[in-house]
């Protein structure tokens, strides 16, 4: 499965580590189910679009948001130690 992405978006979301996959192979934000990542998805485009989303969706994009990034900084802060550790 694939989160659908355009090029733009996929080219902006890989240099920024933002996906990953999860144990069966499906295209996910890191950290995110794959329902919380198309829920990221669509929030995050109806954002950039000016087609705001309901209040009641606001709290539980903070929440999936604040869970992906936490993921991809676990992830970055992993990727530099072992390069680190490949260094001594």
């Amino acid at each position: 499965m694939s989160l659908q992405l355009n090029d733009g978006e996929r080219a902006l979301l890989e240099e920024l580590r933002s996906l990953s996959t999860d144990s069966r192979g499906r295209e996910v934000f890191a950290g995110l189910t794959v329902e919380e990542s198309i829920f990221y998805r669509d929030y995050c485009r109806a954002l950039l679009t000016e087609d705001w989303c309901r209040e009641d969706e606001r709290e539980k994009y903070h929440q999936v948001h604040n869970k992906h990034q936490r993921a991809r900084r676990l992830d970055l802060l992993t990727e530099s130690q072992e390069q680190m550790d490949a260094l001594i």
